[in-house]
């Protein structure tokens, strides 16, 4: 066979197809090199959220669950469950569920006709054993440990779902002690509800924050309306003063909610030390590997929403969404280990698939805190009335009982809408200003009036 030398046309072609392996190869050299260097910062971050040494994998979540709760009461309360759900399922209708059109929610004062007092009466008379299980548990602040078996994104909530069932129980068996006059049997169930679903209570994850706060706001509606109707005595006043007093540490619960979620997200995203993501759509689960860079975005992201402060008010809800955004555009630029990425080097979607709607959440926390701040309002007019025997001016003299002027500010920037009527009657709407609505909460404004 004959030799030839070879020509620059050879190495023109050799080049051609060279190049693009040695590039290729270049690229994955450099992808490895950031890979591991990406790795050690994510450790850091890692580190930094959960503490030197520490990871965060299947464990976290169940075990800061498990400091911060106390499994004394637990079986108690798992117990009040199982009678609750029996219980509502027995009576059917409205009791067994929620529903907008069939249920129980007006506040009828002693004396008054009320055509649902003699159903009222008996669901209540026949939830008396489970009341007093409930009673067991008021001589403690300790949080509940519920039982739940952690799965990442898949977890069963149950017992968290069927905490709304013993809201509605306690909804109605206040409604019938409230119509029977029996106070002291009506301010036992709304210290239950503080008890079970107020300050004391620690969620699971970002979902459970958002039942307890719906729990705790169908007490603070009842409440609301009995003091509308002016069913309390001063002595009666004095117990749900210290109720009412007791201050929403709002940034506290926002932070634990959002971490709680992270925490239960990040394992599915990282298992074992090997990024993986289990579609589970009924079909063999797929491995897809996340870079470093990635699952440290996806932390960066997060911790960005939960110490964002202010939590409960305007400011703070669009603080998260200029957040998100932030959040969503870093996600989109593309790191060195993110060549080695699959299936792409865009990550936005994710977060997008993994991460509720914070935006949406930080609202159901402003509407939470809102209610709050309504309920003490309205509280405190009637202590003005009661004490000064007329109504204020203006909702800056409430000052006078003690509410300071922050807690009297609606969600849309200033005090609730107040006037006096012409029969003498305090009339207070849950807004700054009554001639508009909630446009970006899409609930309407609750009026309340006051009796004399």
């Amino acid at each position: 066979m004959s030799k030839h030398p070879l020509t620059s046309r050879d190495f023109g072609l050799i080049t051609i197809v060279l190049l693009p392996l040695l590039i290729f190869g270049g690229m994955i050299v450099a992808s490895m090199i950031r890979w591991r260097i990406e790795d050690r910062e994510l450790t850091q971050s890692i580190e930094s959220i959960v503490g030197q040494g520490n990871t965060i994998d299947s464990t976290t979540l169940p075990r800061l669950y498990d400091e911060r709760t106390s499994d004394e009461p637990t079986a108690t309360w798992k117990s009040i469950l199982a009678a609750t759900e029996a219980h509502n399922a027995k009576f059917g209708g409205p009791f067994a569920w929620e529903s907008e059109t069939d249920s129980y929610d007006s506040v009828v004062p002693p004396g008054e006709d009320w055509v649902e007092s003699k159903i009222i009466a008996r669901y209540a008379e026949d939830a008396q054993p489970i009341i007093d299980k409930i009673e067991t548990l008021l001589g403690s602040d300790e949080a509940i440990w519920v039982p739940f078996v952690f799965e990442g994104l898949y977890t069963n909530l149950n017992e968290v779902q069927q905490m709304r069932g013993v809201a509605r129980l306690l909804h109605n068996c206040f409604l019938d002690a409230v119509h029977r006059g029996n106070n002291d049997r009506a301010i036992i169930l709304i210290q239950a509800s503080e008890r079970l679903f107020g300050n004391d209570y620690q969620p699971s994850m970002l979902v459970d924050e958002l039942v307890r706060m719906a729990c705790y706001s169908s007490m603070e509606n009842d409440l609301r309306r009995s003091i509308a109707a002016d069913v309390w005595s001063d002595g009666d006043r004095e117990q749900i003063g210290v109720i009412l007093s007791e201050p929403f540490d709002w940034d506290a619960k926002w932070r634990t909610a959002i971490e709680s979620e992270m925490f239960a997200v990040f394992p599915t995203l990282f298992s074992d030390g090997m990024p993986s993501l289990g579609l589970n759509n009924g079909a063999t689960n797929l491995p897809i590997m996340f870079a470093p860079s990635t699952l440290s975005s996806y932390l960066e992201g997060e911790q960005s929403i939960a110490t964002i402060r202010g939590a409960g008010t305007k400011r703070h809800v669009d603080a998260v969404g200029r957040a998100n955004k932030e959040w969503m555009s870093g996600a989109a630029k593309i790191s060195l280990d993110r060549w080695m990425q699959i299936p792409s080097l865009d990550t936005r979607w994710v977060i997008s698939m993994t991460t509720p709607a914070y935006e949406a959440f930080a609202v159901a926390f402003r509407r939470s805190a809102n209610d709050h701040r309504f309920t003490r309002t309205v509280f405190a007019l009637r202590e003005f009335r009661a004490k000064f025997q007329s109504w204020p001016e203006s909702l800056g003299e409430l000052s006078r009982v003690g509410l300071p002027n922050s807690e009297t500010q609606a969600w849309d920037d200033g005090p609730f809408a107040y006037h006096i009527n012409q029969d003498g009657e305090a009339v207070i709407v849950d807004q700054a200003r009554s001639d508009i609505t909630y446009t970006d909460e899409g609930n309407p404004p609750e009026r309340l009036v006051l009796k004399k």
